[in-house]
């Protein structure tokens, strides 16, 4: 939220899993536990939390579908499922597979399509 402020953004997108948990029986490749942990999952809660405080800082929080924008290359708009934390494609794009799929949301939202965005300084929160 800090960031957001310091770099005086005016709307948030967030992509809605509102319906991973459907259909998990249906969803034969994973396990019973793996099946019941992704229908106990509280999806709204985490939402929910950061719409209230970005809004009170009067910034506006969007929920978008997010189909496809792990699995597409925003270059030549192939399709294949990342494997490993790394999105590599047949066509030389190289992305980390978390920031790929942000790029992704947000390209749509800006232009209507997946298009590259280029990464400038990107730091990550969390320290390994």
């Amino acid at each position: 939220m800090d960031w957001c402020i310091a770099q005086s953004i005016k709307e948030v997108f967030v992509g809605d899993v509102g319906t991973v948990s459907q259909g998990t029986k249906k969803k034969q490749k994973l396990r019973r536990r793996e099946r019941q942990k992704i229908s106990n999952w509280n999806v709204g809660q985490q939402v929910r939390y950061l719409t209230y405080k970005l809004q009170a800082q009067g910034i506006a929080v969007t929920k978008v579908n997010e189909a496809y924008s792990t699995q597409t290359c925003p270059v030549c708009h192939q399709r294949h499922k990342p494997k490993g934390r790394m999105y590599r494609c047949r066509c030389g794009y190289v992305s980390h597979r978390d920031t790929h799929g942000a790029k992704n949301i947000l390209s749509e939202q800006l232009y209507g399509m997946f298009t590259p965005i280029e990464e400038n300084n990107l730091t990550y929160l969390r320290v390994a």
